[in-house]
């Protein structure tokens, strides 16, 4: 690690400060030769796992686009963006306790629906409506039915 401001190697650490609930720890550094100060953050870093996509090819998991799906999905609604965060985190931890190399984008989007249902169900169907794309008014109908009748609505994920 260099010291942003006069690129120096020698830090010294002056401060940790451990944040359970987010899994970082904050330490404030000092630097040796100019003696500017400033903060890092460490994060474990995890390996997600690569996602399938429904055309078969493989791509890298990437949790800004579960964030913006979600986002569009309670788009105008009465929640917060902490609830938001907290919706995200459950998933994102659902994924990591998985500890799979591949997870298809199917399971990635049931497990969305799932969270979005104990959250906010005008939420959920919004994104489900888009996530399934249904072909006509009657599958929606049906789809929107179960979820009144408490069904289970979401496949199964298996974890690998």
């Amino acid at each position: 690690m260099y010291c942003p401001s006069c690129s120096s190697r020698e830090l010294r650490v002056l401060d940790s400060r451990p944040y359970f609930e987010l899994n970082q720890v904050k330490r404030r550094r000092q630097c040796c030769h100019c003696e500017y100060r400033f903060t890092t953050t460490e994060v474990i870093e995890s390996g997600m796992p690569k996602v399938i996509k429904r055309s078969g090819a493989l791509a890298e998991f990437n949790a800004e686009k579960i964030r913006s799906g979600v986002m569009r999905a309670i788009d105008k609604r009465p929640l917060t963006l902490g609830q938001l965060d907290a919706v995200i985190e459950k998933i994102l931890q659902r994924i990591n306790k998985m500890q799979v190399k591949h997870l298809r984008s199917e399971q990635v989007g049931y497990m969305i629906i799932e969270e979005l249902k104990e959250l906010d169900l005008v939420a959920m169907i919004r994104f489900a409506s888009v996530y399934h794309a249904f072909q006509d008014a009657e599958s929606f109908k049906v789809f929107i039915d179960e979820i009144l009748a408490n069904k289970q609505i979401c496949e199964p994920v298996d974890e690998e």
